[in-house]
């Protein structure tokens, strides 16, 4: 029996367990010979690039434990394995035991392997920033997503009474993609709390908040250009060059600055999952982000030689594009393509044939910045589409990855679900 652990239900794990069941359904019996597991500690898989959706998301009727919002992002690992020999297990993970091939869940149960794939994902990087931890709203999971969208009808809510004092202010700190989109949608959500409260523009105030010399710095000028006057278009300022060093429970310290805040939501960065550093003394990490050291067909490094049963997808693996040297950047479809390369190794690897190597692609990316508006880089020529075009593709990209993961008809029901939801907003 090959017992094949996945250890987290991201983009790269979800893909690893369906493309290597589908590959060992139609050549080995699954009775005798293997067996594919994956390993969360939630229940569902969460579709974080629409997270910034959730947080935003205007005029969706409270209710308890938010319903609606989270089936919009997330998606029940039973309805995802529903026709597939996968086995789901939901527990958290305490110890990754490599000497003796198995884990250990924090219920104390003990699963042994024979291959082992991670895919833990990654947590927030407060680099060390007093504060961050105890006082942002986080961009991370469905519950960070929801106390954001709480938060700002409650903040909307006072104003309008008169328990908060005027103008709100809205600080968003990181000036990435997740940042850029955070405060676009969140400056569309703002307009309709605006005038649902009465407010004239002058009582709102929202800021994009970047350290380094420029947001976006991956994308072109021309293109950031774009970016930037849609984000003047919709009331956000962006300021770079200033470094958030402290954050309060009702202020932010930016540069020598202490600046009023309603809210902060902190988009500034990644690091690994922190239960790898437990195994650094059996796999190879990087010093920067804790994150695993992988060869080129994605097998986890130990004192710089590859270890034959352990691999590794998405944000937990660190890994050099042969061609530029650079590493290569944590998105979506990386992971994803990352999940299909393993899946073909381990199979390669069952059946004593070559492993195929990881051939890294991420010149395409999609940013949306505000309603029906997408500024999207298909990664075919030197040429960007803006505008409401550019926000079809997303939705194209969208209701491929959901197709690629459910049936047709429950594909197109939660596509064409999230689309009346969000929509609101637009």
């Amino acid at each position: 029996m090959q017992n094949i652990l996945v250890l987290g239900g991201g983009f790269g794990g979800i893909r690893v367990a369906l493309d290597l069941e589908r590959k060992l359904r139609h050549v080995i019996n699954h009775e005798k010979n293997w067996r594919v597991v994956l390993i969360d500690r939630n229940a569902n898989h969460t579709f974080t690039p629409n997270l910034y959706e959730v947080a935003s998301a205007y005029g969706v009727k409270k209710e308890p434990y938010q319903i609606k919002l989270r089936g919009s992002i997330c998606i029940p690992y039973g309805i995802i394995f529903a026709n597939h020999k996968i086995d789901f297990i939901q527990a958290e993970i305490s110890k990754i035991d490599i000497e003796n091939r198995k884990i250990i869940t924090g219920g104390g149960e003990e699963i042994d392997f024979d291959y082992l794939v991670l895919g833990l994902g990654a947590e927030v990087n407060d680099y060390g920033i007093p504060g961050v931890s105890e006082y942002a709203y986080q961009m991370k999971t469905i519950d960070d997503g929801i106390a954001i969208n709480e938060k700002l009808n409650q903040i909307f809510k006072e104003g309008k009474e008169g328990v908060k004092e005027l103008p709100v202010r809205i600080i968003i700190g990181g000036g990435g993609f997740t940042g850029v989109e955070t405060a676009a949608e969140i400056a569309c959500c703002v307009e309709n709390l605006r005038n649902t409260c009465k407010m004239s523009k002058g009582y709102v105030s929202i800021s994009l908040v970047e350290a380094g010399s420029t947001i976006l710095p991956m994308v072109s000028e021309k293109e950031r250009d774009v970016i930037k006057k849609r984000l003047n278009f919709l009331g956000v300022q962006v300021i770079e060059r200033k470094e958030i060093k402290e954050v309060k429970p009702d202020s932010v310290l930016m540069g020598n600055d202490l600046v009023k805040s309603d809210m902060f939501i902190w988009s500034g960065g990644i690091r690994s999952n922190r239960i790898l550093a437990s195994v650094k003394n059996y796999i190879d990490l990087d010093d920067k982000r804790g994150s695993i050291l992988a060869d080129e067909y994605l097998r986890v490094k130990q004192g710089g030689n590859p270890i034959p049963f352990i691999f590794a997808v998405g944000d937990s693996v660190f890994i050099l594009d042969h061609k530029t040297q650079k590493p290569v950047p944590a998105m979506a479809y990386t992971a994803k393509d990352q999940g299909a390369t393993v899946a073909s190794n381990i199979f390669n690897s069952i059946q004593n044939k070559p492993l195929k190597k990881y051939n890294p692609w991420y010149g395409a990316w999609i940013a949306p910045v505000g309603g029906k508006f997408a500024l999207a880089r298909p990664g075919i020529g030197n040429f960007s589409i803006s505008g409401r075009l550019g926000w079809v593709m997303r939705q194209f990209v969208d209701f491929r990855y959901f197709l690629s993961i459910l049936p047709f008809f429950k594909a197109m029901r939660l596509f064409f679900k999230d689309v009346v939801l969000f929509s609101k907003n637009d």
